[in-house]
């Protein structure tokens, strides 16, 4: 425009500014709208709604609130627009307090929020699982004869889930069906991983299958969840079910997935099926195991009193680039203990960086008593004692002590 001799108006720099914000440039929309007064123009809401839109995009909840801000300084009245996209911006980067209380001052302009407006409060409060407010927005939406939307009931069966209201989430599951909002992937995943929370396998299962009458395909999400559900619930075949079910319907498994696997074989105690899924981690499927994985495996190998795989899944995890940790070697150690290794679980102790823990302590003192090593136990209840005397605020134990072990 300038090359032809022409100046931009605000209509030119306001479709400018939108262009800026469809296309993520959260910059230059800003600074269009940082210069427009230098240039004798003024900035009118479409401009400013554009800008705040750009901010929210980018994240920028701090610039988004500036603008807003600037527009009433500027006697520019905010409408839902201006005010939805600062609240969704709040929502965007956690400020939950600022995105309610945006909400609040919309209502008390006498703005009348909309259904942008409330989801993005909702989904503010979700995210830190204060699911009263958001079962309040919920109801304040229908005082206001706005008709809640699937993404407002997902914000609100979310924070359900998060805060472990495992009978909410399924109520408001029911409403939306009710109220003929048809439910989507994201709450039905939020209700399988409410019954997972709280060890309702069955009806995790129910709502995965449901999933299928409605027309949705389930993700990794809604299996990884339904696999959660059944570590919780003790149910390992039916937690090797889903994966198998998953790789028939060709949805690969993920790290998480795999973990639930071998945590609910652990939990069975199946030590080779959760020594065969770790195995097959990285070989068949491509995916590193990780600390939840050897641990679980190494857990399954103490409960099953098998020693030797447990100390080769122990020398193995450096391999993996991970250093084991206290329960890595505490599941170690207590496994020799118990298949009657002693003198292994007794050189592992050495090993625990910064000292052995009392679980681990409290092993090997089984497995030296049944093997009576006397000299060895005597030793470790020491340890025991001066353990537990540091824990109340004591010190060491001394000779001549008035009330030894």
């Amino acid at each position: 425009m300038r090359c032809v001799r022409l100046l931009p108006d605000v209509v030119s720099l306001s479709s400018c500014i939108s262009a800026c914000e469809k296309g993520g440039q959260w910059e230059s929309a800003f600074e269009i709208l940082r210069r427009m007064p230098g240039s004798r123009l003024l900035p009118n809401d479409f401009c400013y709604n554009a800008g705040i839109s750009a901010c929210e995009k980018g994240g920028q909840w701090l610039l988004a609130f500036a603008l807003l801000a600037a527009m009433r300084e500027a006697g520019v009245r905010p409408d839902k627009i201006s005010y939805s996209a600062t609240i969704s911006s709040c929502e965007k980067s956690g400020e939950w307090q600022l995105a309610i209380l945006f909400l609040r001052q919309m209502q008390a302009v006498q703005v009348l929020p909309n259904e942008v407006s409330f989801s993005s409060a909702m989904s503010a409060c979700e995210k830190t699982g204060r699911w009263q407010l958001a079962l309040c927005f919920l109801e304040e939406m229908r005082q206001v004869t706005l008709a809640p939307n699937d993404f407002s009931y997902n914000a609100a069966i979310s924070a359900c889930e998060k805060s472990g209201r495992w009978e909410l989430a399924i109520e408001l599951l029911n409403v939306m069906t009710r109220r003929e909002v048809p439910p989507n992937r994201i709450s039905c995943n939020s209700a399988i991983s409410a019954c997972a929370k709280a060890g309702d396998w069955k009806r995790s299962l129910r709502l995965l299958q449901g999933m299928l009458k409605l027309g949705l395909v389930p993700d990794q999400v809604s299996y990884n969840a339904a696999m959660s559900s059944c570590v919780r619930g003790d149910e390992w075949q039916v937690a090797l079910e889903l994966l198998d079910e998953m790789m028939r319907i060709h949805l690969m498994p993920t790290e998480i997935s795999l973990n639930a696997a071998i945590s609910a074989c652990e939990k069975g105690g199946q030590w080779q099926l959760a020594l065969a899924l770790l195995l097959e981690t990285s070989s068949r499927w491509g995916l590193a195991p990780d600390y939840i994985s050897f641990n679980a495996a190494i857990s399954a190998c103490q409960k099953g009193s098998c020693w030797q795989p447990a100390l080769d899944l122990l020398e193995l995890m450096p391999s993996a680039r991970l250093a084991p940790d206290a329960i890595s070697h505490n599941a170690a150690i207590a496994s020799c203990a118990l298949g009657g290794r002693w003198a292994l679980a007794w050189a592992l102790l050495g090993l625990q960086r910064p000292k052995p823990s009392a679980e681990a302590l409290v092993a090997v003192s089984g497995g030296c008593h049944r093997a009576g090593c006397w000299v060895a136990l005597t030793s470790l209840l020491d340890e025991l004692q001066q353990g537990m005397a540091g824990k109340l605020g004591g010190t060491s134990r001394r000779k001549g002590s008035e009330y030894p072990l």
